[in-house]
């Protein structure tokens, strides 16, 4: 009895290349609530957040799901990871991990201010 090769059919669903990561760094002045960034569909960001006055209540960020919009149920924080310390030493907060559609804005009580973000994106 001799072997025969059976032929195998070729898949039919499509194949996806992975997207290279991509560097994400924004920078914002401006006296009001600004969207800085969007995670795109697919993808992931990892990464940090600050403002020129990082001690100061009147400079934060809103970090809000995909189709919200800034409001009080938004969360709200503060970023230092992009100044300096009383000891000359940069300050650092940790990672943020935001997923697809996930928004950052720039907040705002008061003056003109600048607002960082600097991370990676990558698919999920």
């Amino acid at each position: 009895m001799a072997l025969t090769q059976i032929e195998s059919s070729s898949s039919s669903g499509s194949v996806s290349t992975a997207t290279p990561p991509k560097t994400i760094a924004v920078r914002v002045y401006t006296g009001s609530t600004v969207l800085m960034y969007q995670v795109p569909e697919g993808r992931k960001w990892v990464g940090r957040v600050g403002s020129h006055q990082s001690n100061s209540s009147s400079f934060f960020f809103f970090i809000t799901d995909t189709g919200s919009t800034v409001s009080a149920n938004s969360v709200q924080m503060f970023g230092t990871f992009f100044h300096q310390n009383s000891h000359g030493n940069y300050e650092n907060d940790g990672l943020i991990t935001l997923h697809a559609g996930a928004m950052i804005h720039t907040g705002n009580n008061g003056g003109n201010g600048n607002w960082m973000i600097l991370g990676e994106e990558t698919d999920v």
